[in-house]
């Protein structure tokens, strides 16, 4: 049996890769993963399946982001008897790029893990919170 890391430490994975901004987030996500941002602004999708749509959209969403992370703090992590599934509760904040205004952005996030990949991940942020701090003049 291979070792693995656990859900848990997939979620730390995730935490760090978002703050660092960094495309190789993508590379958490199993071949047959899902995942779903249910809020998703206009023009982005709410279900994208398969770890190379995963990648793909993860590495253009990272790049192309105004948004520069300064930090990502967890409110409440939840784990289950299910030792695949795991639930946080976070908050993440920063600026945004182009006019330097801060935002902070509430959001709960389900990420199942199967042998250390993510296969499903469903984040209920708010995405009012940046769209709100960028500057439309």
């Amino acid at each position: 049996m291979a070792d693995h890391p656990s859900a848990r430490e997939v979620l730390e994975k995730v935490r760090a890769a978002t703050i660092e901004n960094d495309p190789s987030i993508g590379e958490l996500y199993a071949e047959d993963a899902v995942f779903e941002l249910p809020f998703a602004p206009a023009g982005v999708p709410t279900r994208i399946e398969s770890g190379a749509a995963i990648r793909a959209h993860l590495e253009k969403s990272v790049t192309a982001s105004q948004a520069r992370w300064g930090g990502l703090d967890f409110t409440a992590v939840h784990e289950t008897p299910d030792p695949g599934l795991i639930f946080a509760e976070y908050e993440v904040y920063g600026t945004i790029a182009a006019n330097g205004q801060p935002f902070r952005m509430g959001a709960f996030l389900i990420l199942r893990v199967r042998d250390g990949k993510i296969v499903e991940s469903r984040n209920y942020a708010n995405p009012i919170a940046t769209t709100e701090a960028h500057s439309y003049d």
